[in-house]
């Protein structure tokens, strides 16, 4: 009788150990919240340009409606965004001018992953086609 009160303690010590864990790794390393993006009927123009030559492209009605399909599907991560700007990649920005409001998001690879980045809301992973689109007005 008194090993098995001792397994159920262990076992409930345990299961509360992996809760708690988990609390504390979520409270630290939160994952970034829904990326939030315009509609396309309130898109007046988008621009692209990449860090490295300041060029700014206007990207075609066909490709931004292309272009917010995959950040509307965007999946948030726990990486950290604690700067202006992407640091340490060759980035693209991809600047959307609503009624509203500037848009701004930084496209990027790491390694075999691409990322959106909002800067102090969050990273995103998202879709590889989306360089392919951004690099066509480059």
């Amino acid at each position: 009788m008194k090993k098995r009160i001792v397994k159920v303690f262990l076992l409930f010590f345990c299961i509360a150990l992996s809760v708690g864990g988990y609390k504390v790794f979520n409270f630290i390393f939160p994952k970034a919240r829904p990326i939030r993006f315009p509609t396309v009927d309130s898109i007046s123009v988008v621009y692209t340009s990449c860090n490295s030559t300041n060029r700014s492209n206007e990207i075609s009605e066909d490709d931004y409606t292309e272009l917010i399909g995959y950040i509307s599907n965007a999946k948030s991560t726990r990486k950290l965004t604690l700067n202006e700007e992407p640091l340490g990649y060759t980035y693209y920005m991809v600047e959307i001018l609503t009624s509203e409001a500037w848009h701004r998001y930084f496209v990027y690879k790491e390694g075999t992953q691409v990322y959106i980045e909002l800067p102090y809301q969050g990273v995103y992973r998202v879709d590889k086609r989306i360089m392919d689109l951004v690099l066509k007005y480059q």
